[in-house]
C-alpha cells in the first residue's frame, strides 16, 4: 500500500459491502467484600490510636 493511499484506508474499510460495524464495551466489576478487610482494620486501628491519644493527653 502506498502512503498517499492510506488517507483513503478509512473509506475504503466503510465502502465495503460485507462492513459491519461493531462495538466493543469492556466491563470491570469490583467486589466490594474483597476490599472491607483492609477498611475495617485501618477503621480499629484509627480508633485505637485516637482512643490512646485521648487516654494519656497527646493532642
Amino acid at each position: 500500500m502506498k502512503p498517499d493511499e492510506i488517507e483513503i484506508l478509512g473509506e475504503l474499510i466503510t465502502s465495503g459491502a460485507d462492513f459491519k460495524p461493531a462495538i466493543v464495551e469492556k466491563k470491570r466489576e469490583y467486589v466490594l467484600r474483597s476490599r472491607l478487610e483492609p477498611l475495617m482494620i485501618v477503621i480499629v486501628l484509627l480508633s485505637i490510636e485516637w482512643f490512646l491519644r485521648k487516654r494519656f493527653g497527646l493532642a
